[in-house]
């Protein structure tokens, strides 16, 4: 009797091993992409909604927005000696006729945090994700500040830019992802003539 014995060659070991280390490579591979992925997603998801909030803070505030040709509605704000932002006039006990009793909102910028505050009162919180530096004009393609403010020489409107970042102090990359909103909003002072 021949009994033929069927066994496995070092070759066919080594084929199996390397297709048995590939396939983990891939599952590992494709794991750390997407938690990779899913991270990013959610620091951006994170920026957007404070960037989303402080747009909407600031729309509430220049609807509310009354003045005339000598006291305009939206008017750059200084923040120490240098504009930093720009400043709403609110008529907040609804006298559109008498300009003495309103009040003023303000949104500056002071290193990478955006504040809102009433003249006189603590300011509030709107982001610290803020890119330094503010600037006045249309905003460019690639941004370079932070925030950007364009006032129409009426002070009835404003484009506002909001440029942020994870870590605001770095460069943007993949690790710290960059989001950038703009939005024109109107006072209620704005004509439609």
């Amino acid at each position: 009797m021949n009994k033929k014995t069927k066994a496995v060659t070092l070759l066919e070991m080594i084929i199996v091993i390397v297709l048995m280390f590939l396939l983990v490579l891939g599952f590992y591979s494709v794991g750390s992409f997407s938690r990779h992925h899913v991270a990013d997603s959610d620091k951006r998801a994170k920026i957007q909604n404070e960037l989303s909030y402080a747009l909407e803070h600031m729309a509430k505030y220049v609807q509310a927005g009354t003045g005339n040709s000598a006291s305009l509605a939206i008017q750059l704000y200084n923040h120490g000696s240098a504009p930093a932002g720009f400043k709403v006039r609110v008529d907040s006990l609804q006298t559109p006729e008498d300009l003495e009793d309103d009040t003023t909102m303000n949104y500056y910028l002071d290193g990478n945090t955006l504040y809102a505050g009433i003249e006189g009162s603590d300011p509030e919180v709107l982001s610290d994700k803020i890119l330094t530096n503010f600037s006045t004009g249309i905003m460019p393609d690639v941004p370079l500040a932070g925030f950007y403010v364009d006032i129409n020489p009426s002070g009835t409107a404003v484009e506002v830019g909001l440029v942020g970042r994870d870590k605001p102090t770095e460069d943007a990359g993949i690790d710290n992802p960059q989001v950038v909103m703009k939005t024109k909003l109107f006072s209620g002072s704005a004509s439609a003539n």
